[in-house]
């Protein structure tokens, strides 16, 4: 199985992250989850919190509610 569309990267996961991550790890029933990205910071912070887990990839995208004032064209990390 893979979890097409997760966002393990999000704040209310903090507290768990470990152990859920350590679930999906050990678990033989998912190959990967696919961590979408919702803002260009969410680039920076899902690789930040997700890199380590071998099961977790990402995909880069916007959130309609980002598409306005959230600018992927800018190389430089805003916080």
């Amino acid at each position: 199985m893979i979890d097409t569309h997760t966002h393990y990267d999000h704040k209310r996961f903090n507290k768990i992250r470990n152990d859920l991550m350590d679930a999906i790890d050990s678990s033989s029933d998912i190959e990967y989850v696919i961590n979408a990205t919702i803002s260009r910071r969410s680039v920076f912070t899902m690789r930040e919190k997700l890199s380590q887990y071998p099961k977790v990839k990402f995909s880069v995208g916007k959130h309609p509610n980002f598409a306005a004032n959230d600018d992927f064209n800018d190389n430089q990390q805003k916080e």
